[in-house]
């Protein structure tokens, strides 16, 4: 779990450990990987975000896997959403669709805590 983090510096890293892995010869070395340390990372490791606008419209789904995020306020520290939280969540969310609007904001975070809705 990497919280407090934002999501849009998450592209570059990936990118970067797998082409450490691939060209600093991981594959040579660790031929018990048998996958890209991006693809182990969107197995095991949820991200959040908070305050973030143009990651959660322009990355989530075609870069970072929906699978991998979640939204937080990141209450009750300096930066955090506070008071006008439903206009931050509103402006995070322009023009994403409802699904992956729903798995951000709730179904992620149910599944990885085992929680289910109420009613």
């Amino acid at each position: 779990m990497s919280v407090e983090s934002g999501i849009g510096w998450l592209p570059f890293a990936l990118e970067a450990i797998d082409y450490q892995f691939v060209e600093g010869g991981g594959r040579r070395t660790r031929p018990e990987f048998d996958r890209l340390p991006s693809e182990y990372f969107t197995d095991r490791v949820f991200i959040t975000f908070w305050f973030e606008q143009y990651p959660v419209r322009e990355l989530v789904g075609p870069v970072i896997p929906v699978g991998s995020v979640m939204f937080e306020t990141d209450f009750p520290h300096p930066t955090c959403l506070y008071g006008d939280v439903h206009e931050r969540i509103a402006a995070s969310f322009k023009g994403v669709a409802d699904d992956i609007r729903r798995r951000l904001l709730w179904e992620n975070a149910a599944a990885l805590y085992r929680i289910t809705a109420p009613d």
